[in-house]
């Protein structure tokens, strides 16, 4: 029997057939379950630009004993996307949009047959964007002689460099976990009318201990490209407060701007 594990938001997954149609996203267009989520994966090399738009936190699976890179993009739901009522949601222009989602209705995916788990991962489509038949929107990607379309090959290039990418972001993870930097903490929101709201199951570098590395330990971040990440992390979790100044806008969008009064503490 065949199992496919989806990906945090993806429903259900189909392999991939050459000569299925597929329902693309149109430009603007993300996923409509990235409407309800706070976070966003990210891989390594979005770090350094998703972080002049939002916190670049950590969450922890404590299941499998790891982390991954996310940002955060609200204080309880998504700030940057729009819901249209349809199965795709439009985001913010000029925001920028997390590979994780532009990817989709794609994705690399990890299979198992009859309970034995494949070594490659296999390109895989949400279900209710892929069928044998044409149907309203989907294009082939393929023509009838197994030959690729002009929209293949940069998909094809998208999701091979999205996952090796992925895999920079685990190995900047684990190395976190190793030199024992990551901590977690809570974000205390104080708002502009005095309600209090707190952020919580989030995990950061932790500056007391960065700042007592040793010295052959911090060499070897600079070395490894890691050191400039972590600053970027650090620097990023000052837009905490653009998050608190945008579900203000959000909540009352004729009034004039006033969460610049409020408080956010981290703890």
């Amino acid at each position: 029997m065949l199992n496919i594990q989806p990906p945090f938001g993806y429903r259900a997954l189909k392999p991939f057939n050459r000569l299925d149609y597929v329902r693309l996203l149109d430009a603007g267009e993300v996923p409509a379950f990235t409407h309800e989520s706070p976070i966003v994966p990210l891989s390594y090399s979005e770090i350094a630009v998703a972080a002049w738009h939002y916190p670049i936190i950590f969450i922890e699976d404590a299941i499998a004993g790891t982390h991954a890179v996310a940002a955060l993009v609200g204080l309880g739901h998504n700030l940057f996307s729009r819901d249209t009522g349809t199965d795709a949601a439009r985001w913010t222009d000029g925001a920028y949009v997390p590979a994780y989602l532009r990817r989709y209705p794609f994705c690399m995916a990890t299979i198992t047959v009859d309970d034995k788990r494949e070594p490659d991962l296999m390109v895989c489509v949400e279900t209710s964007r892929i069928d044998s038949e044409p149907f309203d929107g989907a294009i082939r990607l393929f023509d009838e002689q197994g030959e690729p379309t002009d929209r293949w090959p940069a998909i094809e290039t998208f999701l091979k460099e999205y996952e090796g990418d992925l895999e920079a972001s685990r190995a900047f993870t684990r190395r976190l976990a190793e030199l024992d930097l990551l901590e977690p903490f809570t974000a205390n929101i104080v708002r502009a009318d005095g309600t209090q709201h707190n952020v919580t199951g989030m995990v950061r570098v932790s500056e007391e201990k960065l700042a007592t590395l040793d010295a052959d330990s911090l060499a070897a971040l600079h070395r490894e490209g890691l050191l400039g990440r972590i600053y970027i992390h650090l620097f990023s979790l000052q837009r905490f407060h653009q998050l608190l100044e945008r579900e203000s806008r959000e909540q009352q969008p004729a009034a004039p701007e006033s969460a610049a009064d409020a408080l956010i503490a981290a703890d």
